[in-house]
């Protein structure tokens, strides 16, 4: 009896070392495959000058599909073809490649995250996996599970950057390169001015020391301001509101807000009472003939007046309690 036990017992034990022996083998068999994929991966992000590897409907099923593996992906579905008339998508691949050269950047041996994209043509049948219609979309392909969609649309990298941080849970900064062809016209266009300047050197010092000249440009740019110009550009108001009776309306009825046309208004009347003090400093001058003297004297303060009779009205317009008034 003991000798039947005894038997059982290592036959048991035989088993249980096959068992261990086999999965021992297929742990180490999986681990294998998963090096093999990996080193395929890091391979792969290298030949890639922004980091950025291209799956397409061939290698997305052993890369992205088959398991096991021991690495995130951050997927990009992108339709690039002109064709298409996608107008994110090229913005947003340029952007997703910035991202994932920055990341690397910050963490150059990670091989635990990958970035890559797929163009639609030609890889049809990875979007219809996907079940998904639209571009630029952003997937976290996870090493087990299904894909995850990103809704929320991402176009710059510093927004990529937070996704993927958010999805990892590394943080990294971002780096643009430096555009040096950019700065090269910008050289070539200074020195081209500045050869023009010194060539027209006479010329040039006969404008800029005529103090008219920066007289009108000083009043200029303080019409430009004091009329709202700034405000606009900012805001982006519109030019004039149509009403219901079918009129528009140039002054908005608050003083919190303003139209274009309203704009140009107020610079035009702001002009016209700046151009009559100037008259009246330059030309009523009492050393001239009398009966001039008197036209212009009276011309100069007519545009005064008048303009700023229609600056109080305008600003009762905004403020309808305004009590003061000159001619309206």
């Amino acid at each position: 009896m003991r000798c039947q036990w005894s038997a059982a017992a290592v036959g048991v034990a035989v088993v249980c070392a096959l068992l261990l022996a086999v999965g021992c083998a297929e742990a180490a068999k999986c681990g294998e495959k998963c090096m093999e994929r990996t080193a395929r991966m890091v391979e792969l992000r290298k030949a890639s000058d922004s980091g950025v590897i291209t799956i397409t409907a061939g290698n997305y099923k052993d890369l992205l599909q088959t398991r096991p593996r021991q690495y995130d992906v951050i997927l990009v579905l992108n339709a690039l073809n002109p064709a298409r008339q996608c107008t994110h998508c090229k913005a947003a691949q340029a952007e997703f490649q910035v991202a994932a050269s920055s990341f690397y950047r910050a963490f150059p041996d990670n091989d635990d995250l990958f970035f890559a994209s797929v163009d639609f043509d030609g890889n049809e049948d990875v979007f219809r996996k996907l079940k998904c219609q639209s571009a630029p979309v952003f997937f976290h392909v996870p090493p087990s599970g299904k894909p995850v969609r990103h809704n929320q649309q991402v176009l710059a990298a510093e927004d990529m950057a937070t996704y993927f941080a958010s999805v990892v849970g590394k943080k990294f900064p971002i780096y643009r390169p430096p555009n040096y062809g950019g700065m090269i016209i910008s050289v070539l266009i200074l020195g081209i001015v500045a050869g023009i300047l010194y060539a027209a050197r006479s010329y040039v010092l006969l404008v800029v020391s005529n103090p008219k000249l920066w007289a009108w440009f000083a009043i200029m740019f303080a019409l430009l301001m004091m009329s709202g110009h700034m405000w606009l550009q900012i805001r982006g108001a519109p030019y004039m509101v149509p009403n219901k009776d079918g009129t528009a309306s140039v002054f908005a009825g608050s003083s919190q807000y303003q139209y274009g046309a309203e704009s140009h208004a107020v610079m035009l009347l702001y002009g016209i009472c700046a151009a009559g003090v100037i008259f009246l400093n330059e030309t009523a001058i009492p050393a001239k003939e009398g009966s001039k003297f008197r036209v212009y004297t009276v011309v100069g303060c007519a545009m005064v007046f008048l303009s700023f009779s229609y600056l109080y009205a305008c600003f009762r317009v905004k403020y309808p309690g305004y009590p003061f008034r000159l001619l309206f």
